[in-house]
């Protein structure tokens, strides 16, 4: 493949936390740069992303993720939303639990893919029993309640967040799921036996940069069904990094071809590189995960997977018709 080469291939990023701070030039509340989303969607333009699903993580989040839609897509790109809130931010509920869950409600009411919208998911909802000191069990668990409600109501897939649980979310997921309408566990990272009960429950499962951090992670992603598989960045965050295994496998790749690149790295060769503190216009921020690079999960995956499918372009086919079919995509 050139480097001047634009895949043919539809790569949908189901999960990218555009609303970030880091996006607009600001790193722990410390300005570094300016804005650069044109730069960053071109970028993923350039790669073969053709849509983006930003992360909604609470109200103020949901409702800026929802107005950004129509900015980014007028720079090219197909852009949906998600609307919910994050386990760790559902104390946000107890200073007026109805009004911020009817916030909740009327922002899926007016943006809802069903009524023309761009939100096709309520999310980023589930629990987090790693990060208690943010919120308690027993408001995550009232509230992942209430959300899983508001996906009834709307007929939207969720999109699921599970951290260290002890069960405790497949428990509630398993008695409600019969009135919901799927979803998908993003940003996976747990072991073969909870990969099934997720898939028992007909859900997708998201694959990102630390989805792959280690062997056991690559064990545990082979696994995962093709017709299950979705991918993401998580961006900002979930980079894969040279220290991780999936790294190492794309360089051993790599080294196997004659421009001694693995073909994510190929395509991704063009894009200068800087730290934040010395930004230039058009390059990619060191340790500022983006839509691009979620070419390098696609390739790692495809890596794991070459008994299974045939090249990049087929499982690239694969993973986008299942992300139009569980986010009723056109």
């Amino acid at each position: 493949m050139s480097k001047l080469e634009v895949p043919a291939w539809r790569l949908i990023d189901i999960g990218i936390n555009l609303t970030d701070d880091m996006y607009a030039g600001t790193y722990n509340k410390r300005r570094q740069h300016a804005a650069d989303l044109e730069e960053v969607v071109q970028r993923a333009l350039r790669v073969g992303v053709s849509d983006l699903i930003i992360t909604g993580g609470n109200v103020r989040e949901s409702r800026h993720a929802a107005s950004l839609c129509q900015t980014v897509a007028a720079k090219g790109i197909g852009c949906y939303s998600t609307i919910g809130c994050h386990p760790t931010r559902c104390s946000e509920f107890l200073k007026d639990p109805e009004a911020y869950y009817g916030e909740l409600d009327a922002l899926l009411s007016t943006h809802s893919v069903h009524h023309g919208g761009c939100a096709v998911a309520v999310g980023e909802v589930g629990l987090d029993y790693d990060r208690l000191c943010f919120c308690t069990k027993e408001v995550q668990q009232e509230y992942f309640l209430r959300q899983l409600d508001l996906a009834e109501r709307h007929r939207l897939p969720l999109f699921l967040h599970d951290r260290n649980t002890n069960g405790d979310f497949y428990q509630i997921l398993s008695q409600h799921m019969a009135r919901l309408h799927g979803g998908v566990v993003h940003s996976f990272t747990g072991t073969a036996g909870e990969l099934q009960r997720y898939l028992d429950l007909t859900l997708y499962i998201g694959i990102n940069g630390c989805s792959l951090k280690t062997e056991e992670n690559l064990a545990v992603a082979k696994l995962v069904p093709l017709e299950r598989l979705l991918i993401e960045t998580d961006g900002p965050w979930c980079d894969i990094r040279n220290t991780h295994a999936s790294r190492r496998l794309l360089q051993q790749r790599g080294a196997e071809r004659a421009s001694k690149l693995c073909v994510s790295d190929e395509l991704l060769a063009p894009f200068p590189v800087c730290k934040k503190e010395k930004f230039a216009a058009g390059s990619v921020v060191k340790g500022r995960c983006e839509p691009c690079h979620v070419v390098s999960v696609l390739e790692t995956l495809y890596e794991l997977r070459r008994d299974e499918v045939g090249s990049l372009e087929e499982l690239a086919g694969i993973i986008c018709a299942n992300t139009k079919r569980l986010f009723s995509l056109a």
